[in-house]
């Protein structure tokens, strides 16, 4: 639930709630928290894991799997070759440094898995936009699957716009472009089979972690 009326939203745990409920739940709990003054408040989320190595990779991964249904092609192997080279055409077109070196079906969807882009951090990162143009590009505007997935790419693209030096009013539009894509996400997920649009725990951190800096 990405929506301002989300239950967790309306009744925080505080630390000594969070430990009971971790305990209750047969979890052992880190010898850190055994040292003076370290709390659950002392900790912070990161972009790096939270992102560009969490949802940030989900979103590509799912999309690249639409793409590859799109592209002409005889076969899945021509077809993702052909998606790789797209890829490699756009950035040449767009400087981009921080590139793939090449696309393997593991490197969408790993077996058994969700789908999931397999790249580092920065090599995702780079992506974002990319995978917002091709949505344009290939799906459908009158589609209202193919709408959300637009929309929830453009939406994460907002969100690192956001991280821009020159990024102006970013303490509002973060948060929202993040609730959007969350709601957008989640859409997806209903309406998707098997392990696509599969929400992970880190949709949660990523949210939290963009309506904290509003604050």
């Amino acid at each position: 639930d990405a929506g301002d009326e989300a239950p967790h939203k309306k009744r925080r745990l505080n630390h000594e709630e969070w430990l009971c409920r971790h305990i209750s739940r047969g979890k052992k709990v880190s010898p850190l928290m055994s040292v003076p003054g370290v709390t659950t408040k002392v900790f912070r989320r990161d972009w790096l894991h939270n992102a560009d190595q969490g949802i940030s990779a989900d979103l590509p991964g799912n999309l690249f799997k639409v793409f590859l249904s799109r592209l002409p092609g005889a076969n899945k192997k021509v077809r993702r070759l052909l998606l790789l080279a797209r890829i490699r055409d756009w950035y040449d077109a767009n400087n981009v440094q921080d590139r793939i070196v090449g696309l393997r079906p593991w490197g969408i969807q790993a077996p058994k898995s969700a789908p999931k882009l397999k790249a580092n951090a920065a090599c995702v990162r780079a992506l974002i936009p990319y995978a917002y143009e091709e949505c344009v590009n290939l799906l459908s505007a009158s589609d209202p699957k193919d709408q959300a997935m637009t929309q929830a790419a453009k939406s994460l693209l907002q969100c690192y716009n956001c991280l821009h030096h020159d990024s102006a009013d970013w303490r509002t539009v973060l948060p929202m472009a993040s609730r959007d894509f969350a709601v957008q996400y989640s859409a997806l997920r209903q309406s998707s089979q098997k392990k696509d649009w599969t929400i992970k725990p880190k949709m949660h951190q990523f949210l939290e972690m963009c309506a904290g800096c509003s604050k």
